[in-house]
Order: structure tokens, then C-alpha cells, then sequence
């Protein structure tokens, strides 16, 4: 019994006098650097182009048919389309809500994109 009792503090002893030794910190000159692989001309995949700039609605020309409107009318109309676009109540993104009921109003007042 009294065996159990030196032991059991001697392998504590033994765990932490292991944990607590210090190793050489490594000198950053002496490990070598990582060389990137070489890499051939075929295996290189080509870099994605920018992503075209989406055109809103309201920013794309539009035009009155069966005869034109004055700039100030088509000014007013699409001031009108923009704020019921703005008050659109639907599930989505609010972007493509917008063009959605933006591109329906101006339809429905006779208008159609270039």
C-alpha cells in the first residue's frame, strides 16, 4: 500500500517534469523555405474576367411608343415606376424586385427599352 502511495506522486512528477522542458526555439535561417512547384503554361488557368456591370431599369434608355414624350413627361413616368419599385412588397433580392416592378410600370405606360 504504502508503494501505491510513492508512485503515483513519481509518475505526476515524471508527466510534468516532461511537459515543462524547454525546446530549442528553431532558427528561422536554418529552416527552409517552401519552393513553390513549378508551373507550366498549360496548367495555369486563365484569371476570370470582371463581371460586366449590371444595368438597372431605370438607368437603360427607354422610349414612348406609339410617338415620343417630352424629356419632362418621361422624367415624371420614370419617377413614378421608381418610387412604386421602391415600394414593391415581394421575396427576393431587393435589386431585381426593383428592375422587375420598375421595367413592368414603365411598360404598362406605353414604354419600351432600346
Amino acid at each position: 500500500m504504502r508503494a501505491r502511495g510513492c508512485i503515483v506522486p513519481l509518475i505526476v512528477f515524471i508527466t510534468l517534469a516532461a511537459c515543462a522542458s524547454e525546446t530549442p526555439p528553431l532558427n528561422p535561417e536554418s529552416v527552409p523555405l517552401p519552393r513553390p512547384a513549378p508551373q507550366s503554361q498549360s496548367l495555369v488557368a486563365p484569371r476570370p474576367r470582371p463581371a460586366p456591370k449590371s444595368l438597372t431599369q431605370q438607368s437603360m434608355p427607354w422610349r414612348h411608343l406609339p410617338q415620343p414624350v417630352s424629356d419632362e413627361e418621361l422624367k415624371l413616368d420614370q419617377a413614378k415606376c421608381a418610387l412604386a419599385g421602391k415600394m414593391a412588397l415581394s421575396t427576393g433580392s431587393p435589386e431585381l424586385k426593383f428592375n422587375i416592378v420598375f421595367a413592368d410600370c414603365m411598360r404598362s405606360k406605353g414604354y419600351e427599352s432600346i
